[in-house]
């Protein structure tokens, strides 16, 4: 989706898996659809599952960021549990288009990777 309609993004995309309610309320999506909807949402980004993973790190996740975006990994990570997030139009296109392709050939096996 993002590589394909880079150009053609909507103002706000839902990031969410095939069950995103054992995650995420359905409450809080709802709302956030709703504002949209109304014209009252504003924020560029907002995660949408409550539980976090502790921060961590390994050789094979800085490897992967550091070809990802061709910057130096941090040396820890840290994130919310499930990779549910709703995303504004301009936050999605403050990368270049060539990244998300990145991101296709690294799940297509077609970009090296040391792990």
């Amino acid at each position: 989706h993002l590589e394909r309609r880079y150009d053609s993004f909507a103002d706000y995309t839902f990031f969410l898996q095939g069950a995103p309610f054992e995650h995420a309320s359905p409450r809080l999506v709802q709302d956030a659809a709703s504002a949209i909807q109304a014209g009252h949402y504003s924020v560029p980004f907002l995660h949408l599952n409550s539980r976090r993973f502790l921060a961590g790190s390994s050789f094979c996740l800085r490897d992967l960021y550091s070809r990802l975006l061709d910057a130096p990994a941090p040396e820890v990570f840290g994130s919310y549990c499930c990779s549910q997030f709703l995303v504004r139009r301009d936050r999605l296109l403050a990368r270049p288009q060539a990244l998300y392709a990145r991101i296709v050939a690294i799940l297509s096996g077609d970009f090296p990777l040391a792990c």
